[in-house]
């Protein structure tokens, strides 16, 4: 954890200071990143939203807004992936890494295992790079072009890539054990 040098007081209560991985509007942040050279180097990269904002992104491409990065997990909610997606995504957009790669987007992993990219020059990830896009319950989005072949569901994201203190530390398990989800209707 990060504590910064303060003036020492006795009237000074105990402070914590809380260090994020990711998330950062500042500029001037540094964070401890991998870059990711090949789409080999993660399990997998999808970024969970809402429907509604599904209907922009659809067209636009994902958008870092007022952020650093776009932020991508490296599973799917109840997969055992903690950090990157809130668990309650209604839609699931799985990246085509290395078709993004070769299009001179850049990719990192942050020290705590989420994808993160800067998008193009404009802060976009467009939907030229979504491989697929399915509903919460792992149904494609019908009338969408781009969804590609099914992506396998992990019953545990037990390879999951993480930056370490080294350039070169992960952590990775074996990701063998597949299942696939029971609920198979399309949401409503």
């Amino acid at each position: 954890m990060f504590e910064p040098q303060l003036p020492a007081s006795s009237h000074m209560p105990d402070v914590w200071w809380i260090r994020a991985n990711q998330g950062h509007s500042m500029k001037d942040v540094k964070l401890d990143m991998r870059p990711i050279l090949s789409a080999a180097d993660i399990l997998m990269a999808v970024h969970g939203t809402t429907r509604r904002a599904w209907e922009s992104i659809a067209t636009q491409g994902l958008s870092k807004m007022n952020r650093n990065h776009i932020h991508l997990a490296q599973g799917v909610p109840g997969s055992g992936v903690i950090s990157g997606m809130r668990a309650t995504a209604q839609i699931l957009i799985f990246i085509d890494v290395q078709k993004a790669l070769d299009a001179g987007i850049h990719f990192h992993l942050s020290e705590n295992g989420v994808v993160l990219t800067e998008g193009d020059a404009s802060g976009f990830l467009a939907p030229e790079f979504f491989q697929r896009v399915e509903y919460a319950n792992r149904v494609p989005v019908p009338d969408w072009e781009g969804s590609g072949p099914a992506i396998p569901y992990l019953a545990h994201a037990d390879r999951v890539v993480e930056a370490g203190e080294g350039a070169s530390e992960e952590r990775i398990l074996d990701h063998t054990r597949t299942t696939e989800p029971s609920n198979t209707t399309t949401p409503s």
